[in-house]
């Protein structure tokens, strides 16, 4: 019997014990799940943490490159735009001059190296050249600027001049002495102008050309089909040159825009007038050649000169040994002789 109750209790005992070590097994089991879930959340957060911040360290590294591209690309540009002295090398005008086609006025002729060394002088010129102020220039270019101080103009002025190179122009300062007459009249002449290439293309009108001294001969300017010009209008007009009167010749378009001038008519005599003009294809090419004829005042017998300009890939040329040949006969002196001379002579 004591046996048997000692036997009871040691069964009671063992059940009493593996029951408490399957709950202590299950909370250590519960704990650990509940740690790994923190861990696992803390290094999710890390993870995330350190995503944004090597996101932001890639933004950055894009940020830098794109800056240093952007700095190159300028600099780039800049190298590109720097002005290159040499090209400034010409020529250099007031651009309302150079629409009006005036051939006075104020103007710089420049010689200039690379380096931006500079050799040159800067004139003002009266219509006909009847009064000229100029003197030279030198020195170099810095920083895209020019400064110089002149002794004399030609009538007793001086002063200082600056130059700005600007992209395809020029800014001329010119400033007097504060000890010159003021009363010369003549002179260089001060302020501020902005000058540009004299081979600048620019668009011109016959207004532009009558501001810079075109008078036009209006009997003599005629509406006429030219072959590839089409419908044109030829206007006939003289103009004051270095020291005598010039015929000059010109074709408008539309709105009277000037689109071609001709060269200059082969002599320099002493224009008396305008005779005649005559579109005629002359030496059968398919082309209407333009004979023109005008008369000088001269000593000798010969009055009259004509001079037959030839239309040639869009321009009209006028040959100088045509012109002489046929200037050479004292009775040729209206279009139909000037016709027959040419076909006697050179067909």
């Amino acid at each position: 019997m004591k046996k048997k109750f000692i036997y009871t209790l040691l069964f009671i005992a063992a059940i009493t014990i593996t029951g408490c070590g399957d709950k202590q097994v299950k909370e250590n089991v519960s704990t650990s799940t509940s740690t790994d879930a923190i861990l696992t959340e803390a290094d999710k957060e890390k993870t995330e943490e350190n995503n944004q911040i090597e996101t932001s360290n890639e933004a950055k590294d894009r940020n830098v490159t794109r800056d240093n591209n952007e700095k190159e690309n300028s600099n780039n540009e800049t190298d590109s735009e720097k002005i290159s002295y040499d090209s400034y090398s010409g020529s250099w005008v007031i651009e309302s001059n150079l629409r009006a086609d005036y051939h006075f006025g104020l103007g710089v002729r420049l010689t200039i190296d690379k380096e931006g060394n500079l050799d040159g002088n800067i004139g003002n010129t009266s219509t006909g050249i009847t009064h000229v102020a100029t003197f030279p220039i030198k020195g170099k270019i810095e920083n895209d600027k020019f400064s110089y101080t002149f002794e004399q103009d030609g009538w007793g002025n001086k002063g200082t001049i600056n130059m700005e190179f600007n992209k395809k122009q020029i800014v001329l300062t010119i400033k007097y002495d504060e000890s010159n007459e003021r009363k010369n009249f003549w002179g260089i002449g001060e302020g501020t102008f902005t000058l540009v290439n004299r081979e600048t293309k620019v668009e011109r009108s016959l207004e532009d050309l009558k501001k810079g001294g075109l008078a036009v001969i209006q009997d003599q300017c005629f509406n006429i089909n030219l072959d590839s010009y089409g419908e044109v209008k030829f206007i006939s007009g003289t103009k004051r040159a270095d020291g005598y009167t010039a015929l000059r010749f010109y074709l408008a378009g539309k709105n009277d825009k000037i689109i071609y001038y001709f060269p200059e008519f082969s002599t320099k005599n002493f224009l008396k007038e305008m005779k005649a003009v005559s579109f005629q294809d002359i030496n059968n090419d398919g082309l209407k050649e333009i004979i023109v004829i005008a008369e000088y005042n001269s000593s000798g017998p010969k009055k009259e000169h004509c001079s037959i300009y030839f239309p040639k890939s869009g321009e009209f040329i006028n040959d100088k040994n045509i012109d002489d040949k046929i200037n050479s006969y004292q009775d040729v002196n209206t279009i139909n002789s000037v016709i027959q001379c040419y076909k006697t002579n050179f067909k």
